[in-house]
């Protein structure tokens, strides 16, 4: 993709990117922070805590006015966020299955492909975040859909079973045969948006986590996921295991119940 080069001269920057120095823009920055704007402080005192749940790259970001730091490994989840319990809760309002998928095994030119994750993931009447189970496998595609019907006859019909949806018209193709297969389950689908990329997606529920609402039930596969959690977005860590977290948190609508609370709470105050 596209890349920005920076520098204090055109020539400079001419010799780092091959560009002739007669077609590179100059560009003035004014640096400005939260504290700068005292309009949106008064207005809406909560915005700075709000901010302050976000992962460090969104708060130097909006903060500290720094736009050019990078993410990396360890910056959106941190496994001390994280309780880990025996147990869910029986009482749970809503449980899905959210997938992300792959369809290679390891082999002479991928010793290490993509997984195919499955979380299990449910929330409580607090609003409290449950990771109850994981299935992780890298298989063919046969091997992977075998896979997502066993799971979904195990996690009952209760459950949705939820998957990322590519845009356009083979998105929708894969989609229906993903329906018909699990014909009699409950099953929900996410627009994967081109112009929206995995940080994004997965900085909702890294604020989340943040603030202690997730937990994870333990299990033998607790290392992988707490392994990929901090280890994005890093290019050498998989990230598997975030897109299919991103995914759950999205359809459990943790955010538009809070949204709701919020609105309900306020007309409530205005009365």
């Amino acid at each position: 993709g596209d890349e920005f080069v920076l520098g204090d001269t055109r020539d400079e920057i001419s010799a780092r990117s091959g560009q002739p120095a007669e077609t590179i823009k100059s560009l003035t920055f004014i640096r400005s922070r939260l504290d700068d704007n005292q309009v949106l402080n008064h207005r809406d005192p909560g915005y700075r805590a709000r901010v302050e749940l976000l992962p460090k790259v969104e708060r130097d970001r909006l903060l500290g006015g720094n736009w050019l730091v990078r993410a990396v490994g360890g910056e959106y989840f941190e496994k001390p966020w994280f309780e880990v319990v025996e147990a869910a809760p029986t009482a749970t309002t809503k449980r899905v299955r959210a997938w992300d998928l792959a369809a290679t095994k390891p082999g002479p030119k991928n010793r290490d492909p993509d997984w195919s994750i499955g979380l299990l993931v449910s929330v409580d009447s607090k609003r409290t975040v449950y990771i109850e189970d994981m299935v992780a496998l890298r298989d063919q595609p046969h091997g992977v859909d075998q896979a997502i019907q066993n799971t979904a006859s195990q996690d009952g019909r209760a459950t949705v079973q939820c998957f990322w949806q590519d845009p356009g018209a083979a998105g929708k193709s894969d989609l229906a045969r993903r329906k018909r297969e699990l014909m009699g389950y409950s099953t929900d689908s996410l627009v994967a948006a081109s112009g929206k990329g995995k940080v994004a997606w997965a900085i909702p529920v890294s604020s989340y986590a943040k603030a202690g609402n997730i937990k994870v039930v333990r299990g033998d596969w607790n290392g992988q996921l707490f392994q990929q959690l901090e280890g994005f977005p890093a290019p050498d860590c998989h990230d598997d295991v975030v897109d299919a977290l991103s995914l759950a948190y999205n359809k459990l609508s943790i955010d538009n119940v809070e949204r709701l609370r919020r609105l309900s709470r306020w007309v409530g105050q205005s009365h």
